[in-house]
């Protein structure tokens, strides 16, 4: 899995556009996985902006707070330079 996780990486770097990445994600998720992502990034977005409490954030969502649990877990894994990137 790792050999083709860093050949994705290596594929989505080089791409010249937002419109050829959209292109190239259709292709690799499903409707329900690009909303699920799209999901996970709301999520870290909002924990990373510290406006709402947790349970505000699981209710706004529509995620249980055990989703907002492990997000924030994994969050804290992140350097800040990458967490920085969810204040765009």
């Amino acid at each position: 899995m790792e050999k083709n996780w860093q050949s994705l990486i290596r594929v989505i770097r080089i791409l010249k556009s937002d419109n050829e990445l959209s292109l190239l994600l259709d292709f690799l998720f499903t409707l329900e996985e690009k909303r699920q992502l799209s999901n996970r990034y709301a999520l870290a977005q909002q924990m990373v902006l510290a406006q709402k409490s947790q349970r505000e954030i699981a209710k706004d969502l529509g995620v249980s707070i055990s989703t907002v649990t492990r997000c924030s877990n994994a969050l804290k894994l992140l350097p800040d330079e990458i967490k920085q990137k969810f204040k765009l």
